[in-house]
């Protein structure tokens, strides 16, 4: 799980957070709080992938409620585009993080077909993704009507 080092994420998860506070992006805290919460976990070497998960889905839904309220407010005079843009890129990463969590179990019953050669089983994980990408891409275009 571990891509980097863990204070690197916690330190570019609170300078960002500092811009996204001032700038009052409210897609872009989320994502800011996934890389703290990430290197926290990584720097302590919790294994609990699913309350990792558990913990960055919350920390998503929260972001996009609240960047809904934000924007669906009449005074709101923020660049609705770079929302937008946050909240898909968000919900993407979060979709291949937890592919990325998950590959391993996938990849395990993909690997226990007997009868199917290793290229075939390639190509249906290398499937699994995309169309788990896919689905994710469609669900952020038909919530924010991009």
């Amino acid at each position: 799980m571990e891509k980097g080092s863990p204070k690197n994420n916690i330190i570019l998860g609170s300078i960002f957070m500092i811009v996204a506070v001032a700038n009052n992006y409210i897609m872009f805290e989320g994502l800011c709080a996934f890389l703290i919460v990430l290197g926290i976990f990584e720097s302590k070497k919790y294994d609990n992938n699913k309350l990792l998960l558990s913990i960055t889905i919350l920390i998503l839904a929260i972001s996009l409620i609240l960047t809904y309220f934000q924007m669906s407010a009449p005074s709101y005079s923020g660049n609705v585009f770079f929302n937008y843009l946050v909240a898909v890129l968000f919900v993407l990463i979060v979709i291949l993080f937890a592919y990325d969590l998950t590959h391993d179990y996938k990849l395990s019953k993909i690997s226990k077909m007997e009868n199917t050669s290793q290229k075939m089983k390639d190509i249906i994980a290398i499937l699994l993704l995309v169309i788990g990408a896919i689905v994710g891409l469609m669900i952020g275009i038909y919530i924010y009507k991009i």
